[in-house]
């Protein structure tokens, strides 16, 4: 008897999108009959800075973001990030090494932009095995993402196929759309009004749900007042993710039975 195949999926939790997207890849795997190992690889894995990453990104966001847009802004150049990469790769190696000699797979999947090059190029020096590149962004394909190590590419969209192949991208890229949970598919078959009804919301207006990711960061409080001046009766959800002070400001500061606030939703 043939043994099954086995996976490694490597995100990491900054935010929620990595680990939920490798979460719903990782449960169709494990229907069809994979092994299937998702780590934090940062955090388990990676060495000092990179592994206080996770803990730390909340506060990263700090300020309206103003650092974190610099940096992120910054490294999207593949022309400054080959040559970084090679003077951190005496400091990445070993532990990209631990990572592929603890855990065993046939392929490896990467859905966290900062470890790609690292992992690939791990890989490669040990033979294997192949290891595809999973962008889960929806319309920004960064630079972080593009290594001559990948074997494949794994996208949301044409958006972000296209930018990976103006980065330098000349690996096979799959489009696949935003792996989501099986939950999803399971909730379509429910009645839309029973729901509505449940979640306090009035059938006959258009809902709009409103978010900005796991951790609740961007000026949401905006976006939200523009929307509220539309001509059309609407009815807005906003899901504050994991920030509790943004929860609570905007119950406090919006009284408005058209507005409904959620916290960080579970499934």
């Amino acid at each position: 008897m043939e043994r099954p195949l086995r996976f490694l999926l490597l995100p990491s939790a900054t935010g929620g999108g990595h680990f939920r997207a490798s979460n719903a890849v990782a449960a169709e795997l494990e229907e069809r009959g994979a092994e299937v190992a998702v780590i934090d690889v940062l955090k388990d894995y990676a060495p000092w800075p990179f592994s206080a990453v996770p803990d730390g990104y909340s506060g990263m966001l700090w300020g309206g973001g103003i650092v974190y847009g610099w940096v992120f802004r910054l490294l999207d150049h593949p022309w400054l990030l080959a040559p970084l990469h090679q003077f951190l790769w005496p400091y990445l190696r070993p532990a990209a090494r631990r990572l592929l000699k603890t855990n065993e797979a046939d392929l490896i999947v990467v859905s966290h932009p900062l470890p790609v090059c690292a992992v690939a190029r791990a890989a490669r020096e040990a033979g294997g095995p192949p290891v595809v590149g999973f962008t889960t962004d929806l319309v920004i394909g960064h630079s972080l993402n593009v290594s001559s190590d990948i074997d494949h590419y794994m996208v949301s969209s044409d958006l972000v196929r296209k930018q990976l192949e103006t980065r330098g991208v000349t690996a096979e890229i799959h489009e696949i759309g935003l792996p989501v949970a099986k939950e999803f598919k399971e909730i379509a078959s429910v009645d839309p009004a029973s729901l509505r009804g449940e979640l306090g919301l009035k059938e006959e207006l258009p809902t709009i749900v409103l978010m900005t990711g796991g951790v609740g960061w961007g000026d949401i409080d905006d976006i939200l007042r523009e929307l509220l001046k539309f001509e059309r009766p609407i009815q807005v959800v906003v899901v504050a993710g994991s920030n509790e002070s943004l929860r609570q400001r905007i119950s406090e500061t919006f009284e408005d039975d058209r507005v409904h606030v959620l916290s960080l939703i579970h499934i």
